[in-house]
């Protein structure tokens, strides 16, 4: 499969902590990685050749997987692509999770400092956001 780069908004300024890939918990259902990857999966509606979006399509829009296999794509094919995939996708996830993180709480500081709330300083924040992992 070809690469596909994941497109992503910019966060107004670098998070104190960098993003790194990390396994899904042990304890994640068949039914939530089935999900997260149907966040990131489109087909070829004349083959059904399944391949990674740039962008993951909304929580709420769902996608039947088999529409991939009306289409012509064999319940084999679709199995090996979600194995293959799986590391790639939940990755992609992973830095989706992490920008949402950190834009809602740049806007909720940005909130506090609008209404002159004292700006915390960096060196803080950094302690507070390591105290938390």
């Amino acid at each position: 499969a070809q690469p596909t780069t994941i497109y992503l908004s910019p966060l107004p300024r670098q998070p104190p902590i960098s993003f790194y890939p990390r396994p899904p918990p042990l304890s994640m259902s068949i039914e939530a990685k089935l999900a997260c990857l149907s966040r990131w999966t489109h087909f070829d509606p004349s083959t059904g050749t399944p391949y990674m979006l740039s962008t993951p399509r909304p929580k709420e829009e769902s996608m039947c997987w088999t529409d991939a296999i009306y289409a012509g794509a064999s319940e084999e094919v679709l199995l090996k692509w979600a194995k293959e995939e799986w590391w790639q996708v939940w990755a992609r996830q992973g830095a989706v999770n992490y920008v949402g993180i950190w834009r809602g709480r740049f806007e909720k500081e940005e909130k506090k400092n609008a209404k002159g709330g004292e700006k915390e300083k960096d060196g803080d924040r950094l302690k507070r956001v390591r105290e938390r992992l």
